[in-house]
């Protein structure tokens, strides 16, 4: 009978690995990501409410109802340019670093080239 047998062996966690680096998924725009949302939002909004009033006027007859669609088609056309735009900055990597806030930005290739022209130029200024 081995002590395997008898149950005298210790349980044994098994260790949990992290990598070093890890992978994380923040909004880091070339523009500020709040203030592209807010513009996005607000433009599909004004989109929206002049494209329902176009509509309504159509439908009452006081517009043509091919205005109706051309503000439709307008109105898409918008909203998919500011969700594209939106997307596309908030995952673009170099808004932290131009901001300031170097110790937020790791680029996986170095720092981002402009951003240390731009804080090059700005501390030549005092700006910094």
């Amino acid at each position: 009978m081995s002590s395997y047998d008898k149950g005298t062996a210790q349980h044994v966690e098994p260790p949990t690995y992290t990598s070093p680096q890890k992978p994380e998924l923040r909004l880091k725009g070339v523009f500020d990501p709040r203030r592209v949302r807010f513009v996005s939002f607000s433009l599909i909004s004004i989109g929206l409410f002049g494209t329902a009033l176009l509509c309504v006027l159509a439908i009452w007859n006081y517009a043509s109802r091919d205005t109706a669609w051309r503000a439709l088609a307008t109105l898409g056309v918008l909203a998919a340019a500011a969700v594209v735009f939106t997307v596309i900055n908030d995952f673009s990597p170099c808004h932290a670093y131009h901001s300031g806030r170097r110790s937020q930005h790791q680029r996986p290739n170095g720092p981002c080239k402009r951003g240390e022209a731009l804080h090059r130029n700005m501390a030549t200024f005092g700006s910094v």
